[in-house]
């Protein structure tokens, strides 16, 4: 090592630059606007700035934005999807982490009985299983139906009755 100076803090702010610039610029920003809108959403519905405080009701609240744009437009489970991995992001940053980590949510009661976030709300149960449901909801309505099935004696009347009628030879 030819710096002594180099502290902990310097490899480390390299390796959170490396790993935040691992995702496209592009990406980052849509990431970006769709969690700004989020952060919108939530002040208009009167709770706390996501940005400043981790409600206990977040993942509520991503679930309430997700429906709200799928409501108001056609949203494809890839919107869905852009939203929740916006706000994972978000909470998945070294400089957001807590005692929870980036990979799960917990709600936690401190001394007073106020309830509070920890880690990822876009981790939650209740926002995988959305998501889940919105992928369902969505293959649903964009899957075309197959034909029924039809039998080989009825295959033999449709034949014989086109063969028979005039106007489909």
């Amino acid at each position: 090592m030819t710096r002594q100076s180099l502290t902990f803090q310097e490899p480390l702010q390299g390796g959170i630059d490396t790993a935040t610039h691992v995702i496209k610029l592009e990406t980052r920003n849509v990431y970006q606007s769709y969690f700004k809108k989020f952060c919108e959403f939530c002040i208009v519905n009167e709770f706390p700035d996501p940005v400043v405080k981790r409600h206990h009701e977040l993942p509520s609240l991503l679930v309430a934005f997700t429906e709200s744009v799928s409501a108001s437009s056609i949203v494809s489970n890839q919107i869905g999807e852009k939203i929740r991995a916006a706000v994972a992001n978000f909470y998945d940053s070294y400089e957001r982490r807590d005692a929870a980590g980036p990979d799960k949510w917990m709600v936690m009661t401190d001394d007073r009985g106020n309830k509070f976030g920890l880690g990822n709300s876009a981790k939650d149960a209740f926002v995988r299983q959305f998501m889940r449901g919105l992928k369902k909801r969505m293959n649903k309505e964009f899957t075309q139906y197959q034909a029924t099935p039809i039998s080989l004696d009825m295959l033999r009347v449709l034949h014989f009755h086109l063969t028979h009628t005039s106007g489909f030879t």
